[in-house]
């Protein structure tokens, strides 16, 4: 040390310590703070997430059920518009056409088991899969058609083999079940994943969208982990999220489908199940991707053993990308921004469903006797 010069105090070296250790900290979190704010707005700004949810919700047409399992279902007799397309609700429960129909008493008896595809999320009654599917049926056949359909949004497989064990048989005496299977089935009700928060959590005085965000994701995988466990349940990703395609929850929905199976073996109601997917791409060589094989090729085959047909639209699809020249399935999506089949798409998995339905004998016998 300079002997004309006089010690740096204590308390000095120290605020300077905590200058050099702080500044570059607040940088990283302003930094930080910016880019939730910019790139990742949609995840934390109260409104968006507010229109979001809104956008998603099923609040106007579904009330809370008394049946624990199934938890929430149809409001019976509720008629409104709902997302851009006339929902009316028959007295029993079930989605139906606006116009009133008269079915002889020796109609072909069809019910329909699913979630919101099945449904005809955002779609006009009479062009959802099972309408147009009945229609094109009723022509081939000639034999008036009565179908019900039961599917409900957001309802997975565990309350889809309530709802048909405990009211669809108790009420209707189906010839034929529709089973639309989607590869979210096996979640947990209300899901996505079980991702959902409410809008305003996380949000704070100092109106910190890092903080909202971070707060956000925590919550997020505390609830899952407490659901879903660590390390006991396997996922495929996709472009969209990821799918279960085992542990425990996975074992549970097919135990599901096993008692849907089994109760419409002991009625002898052949059961057709229509494996969906929306999400694939074009590729050549589907038939040995991974995505394939673990999700739509494994359910396929476990649905065949239980006893269902199967219809499995994946190889369809890759049909109709590869004569249409195109790479994904967007275009028979509601928007960019929804994957439920717009009209054209519900068109599709209709003229599957007709063909799959002509060409088993097992299946036309019922429209045929």
């Amino acid at each position: 040390m300079d002997p004309g010069s006089s010690p740096i105090p204590r308390s000095r070296k120290a605020l300077y310590v905590a200058i050099i250790t702080l500044v570059p900290l607040i940088c990283i979190l302003l930094g930080a703070e910016w880019a939730v704010r910019v790139f990742l707005k949609h995840e934390v700004d109260t409104g968006r997430l507010r229109v979001n949810l809104k956008a998603n919700s099923i609040a106007a047409i579904v009330k809370n059920s008394d049946d624990a399992i199934l938890r929430f279902e149809l409001i019976p007799g509720k008629v409104c518009e709902f997302k851009n397309s006339a929902v009316t609700i028959s007295p029993e429960g079930y989605r139906c056409s606006s116009y009133s129909r008269t079915n002889s008493s020796s109609a072909v008896r069809v019910a329909v088991l699913g979630d919101s595809t099945a449904f005809g999320w955002g779609v006009e009654y009479e062009a959802s899969f099972p309408e147009v599917f009945r229609k094109r049926m009723e022509a081939l056949s000639g034999k008036a058609i009565e179908l019900r359909n039961y599917a409900v949004p957001a309802y997975n497989s565990e309350q889809e083999s309530r709802l048909f064990t405990h009211r669809v048989l108790r009420s209707y005496s189906p010839d034929l079940v529709i089973l639309s299977y989607d590869h979210n089935d096996p979640e947990p009700a209300l899901s996505p994943l079980l991702g959902v928060l409410p809008p305003e959590y996380g949000d704070n005085p100092i109106h910190s969208m890092l903080w909202k965000y971070v707060l956000r994701k925590a919550r997020q995988r505390w609830t899952r982990f407490q659901s879903f466990g660590l390390n006991r349940h396997k996922f495929v990703k996709n472009m969209v999220g990821r799918f279960i395609i085992d542990g425990p929850l996975y074992a549970r929905h097919l135990k599901a489908l096993q008692q849907i199976a089994d109760a419409a073996r002991k009625r002898a109601i052949p059961v057709v199940a229509v494996v969906h997917n929306p999400f694939i791409v074009f590729n050549p060589q589907f038939g040995s991707s991974p995505d394939y094989i673990l999700l739509s090729q494994r359910i396929s085959t476990c649905l065949s053993e239980m006893g269902f047909h199967v219809l499995d639209l994946t190889p369809r699809y890759q049909e109709k990308m590869k004569a249409d020249g195109i790479v994904n399935l967007t275009g028979s999506w509601l928007s960019p921004q929804d994957c439920h089949p717009n009209p054209a798409g519900h068109d599709l998995i209709a003229e599957c469903l007709v063909q799959c339905v002509t060409n088993t004998p097992d299946l036309m016998h019922v429209f045929v006797h």
